[in-house]
């Protein structure tokens, strides 16, 4: 296992955050507890690597306000990846100190009252795939049925967020490890996670409002343009191929889309293709390729399309068609109309420089 040393800014930004927001250690100054998380990891660092960390440095400087989850992420970094416990007395009681910190972040431990309940215990959870993801609290639990469910304030280290989660008895182990959560601590503890989860759900929301009026008002600028009896319309889009031959991987992103014509019928033609691909500026090569590069498909979304290469997994541009089924401009893919269907006098001027 390798062992990594935090910056000094790191652990005083966890320590200024622990200062200001919670009663531990209240008569020691942020700079006092970042030296604690240091020694500990710089310890650690040493024994592994048989080599002294640099000593603290007094005019070290908070670099970052960190938000309550950042700190917990930041600091569990270190202790859980990057410290040993120790073998002195001094360092089994300091790291015993830093798990004390960690508990701290989750609720302020002025409140030390315990009590006999499995609630607040830090549980490991098993038999999921989970199992290594989750920093875990029993919370509440449910007797209500043949065996006991257990309501979890666990931590995925991956997205570093808080999360509920239910399990059976079977599927956790009860760890003494770290310290319980008290009565009040548990209760602030799990307000605290649905604060998370309401604001994510709040964000989510109005993400999707906002996709959904811009979605609406490219509808508007389509409809002022389409004709009424549209059927389909002939796109061009310039794709980069992500393929990857070794894990059988076939696929592509686009980087820009065209509408560069309606269609009244739905049949793929290359003619039509060749055609509407002549009346763009980016696209206007594309109608003299020779016949290897018009694609015909049975099993994809693009059954034909017009591509400016041989190699249908190549980079480039291609044209093809997009069946509306009926459903008007609110299935045009997302893209930019070009400029002779909203000033049919560019097709004229385009048409001009291709005779001289």
């Amino acid at each position: 296992m390798s062992i990594s040393l935090a910056s000094q800014s790191t652990v005083l930004n966890i320590a200024t955050w622990i200062r200001e927001n919670t009663t531990i250690l209240s008569t020691l100054t942020a700079t006092d507890i970042a030296k604690g998380i240091y020694w500990q990891n710089a310890e650690s660092y040493a024994a592994r690597y048989n080599e002294s960390a640099q000593a603290w440095n007094d005019t070290t400087q908070v670099t970052e306000t960190l938000t309550r989850t950042k700190a917990y992420s930041e600091l569990r970094y270190i202790l859980i990846s990057n410290c040993y416990e120790g073998d002195t007395q001094e360092e089994i009681n300091n790291f015993a100190l830093c798990l004390r910190l960690l508990n701290a972040i989750l609720a302020n431990p002025v409140d030390i009252d315990s009590y006999d309940t499995v609630i607040g215990k830090f549980v490991t959870v098993k038999n999921t795939y989970s199992n290594a993801y989750y920093d875990a609290y029993i919370l509440e639990v449910d007797h209500t049925g043949l065996s006991p469910k257990y309501t979890l304030g666990a931590f995925d280290i991956f997205n570093d967020k808080w999360l509920f989660t239910t399990r059976s008895e079977r599927d956790i182990t009860i760890n003494d490890c770290r310290p319980q959560l008290s009565n009040t601590q548990a209760v602030n503890f799990k307000a605290f996670i649905q604060e998370q989860l309401d604001a994510e759900k709040q964000a989510n929301r109005d993400r999707a409002k906002a996709e959904q009026d811009a979605h609406n008002e490219y509808i508007k600028h389509i409809e002022q343009y389409m004709p009424k009896n549209t059927k389909a319309v002939i796109v061009a889009q310039n794709v980069t191929n992500t393929s990857n031959s070794l894990e059988d991987y076939h696929g592509s992103t686009t980087n820009q889309t065209i509408i560069l014509a309606w269609s009244t019928h739905t049949r793929n033609l290359f003619p039509e293709m060749r055609k509407a691909a002549a009346l763009h500026e980016d696209t206007k090569h594309l109608a003299t390729l020779p016949k290897d590069c018009e694609h015909k498909r049975s099993y994809s979304s693009l059954n034909a399309y017009l591509k400016e290469t041989s190699n249908e997994f190549a980079d480039g541009w291609l044209v093809h068609k997009v069946n509306l089924f009926d459903k008007g401009a609110s299935w045009v893919p997302q893209g930019v109309l070009a400029e002779h269907l909203t000033n049919p006098q560019s097709t004229k001027k385009l048409l001009r420089k291709k005779r001289t």
